[in-house]
């Protein structure tokens, strides 16, 4: 288990919670706020190798728990945790082939 993930901690979290309600409403204030302007965020690393390594060991971490859950789920959550799998793996091979390559 991870002492602490810094990557697609946020999915984990979405998924889990959207398994566990059984109703959604909507309401007219934002009450989360998502900064994608952070210059420190793990997304914007670009030359740390050993960050790179931390960070699809988070993704592992978190494709392996969503997996689990995909065994407990009806038809409907089946297919959303498998669309969250399939884009943090996509995610992983981005930040694996970033570093391995120049301009990808």
């Amino acid at each position: 288990m991870a002492d602490k993930t810094t990557m697609a901690e946020d999915s984990l979290v979405t998924l889990y919670s959207l398994v566990l309600i059984n109703k959604i409403y909507t309401i007219k204030y934002c009450l989360y706020n998502y900064n994608t302007t952070n210059i420190n965020s793990a997304t914007r690393e670009k030359k740390n190798y050993i960050k790179y390594n931390l960070y699809r060991n988070d993704l592992d971490f978190v494709i392996k728990k969503i997996f689990n859950l995909i065994y407990q789920v009806n038809d409907y959550y089946y297919i959303i945790l498998n669309i969250g799998i399939g884009n943090l793996s996509i995610h992983k091979i981005d930040l694996t082939y970033k570093y391995l390559t120049k301009n990808f």
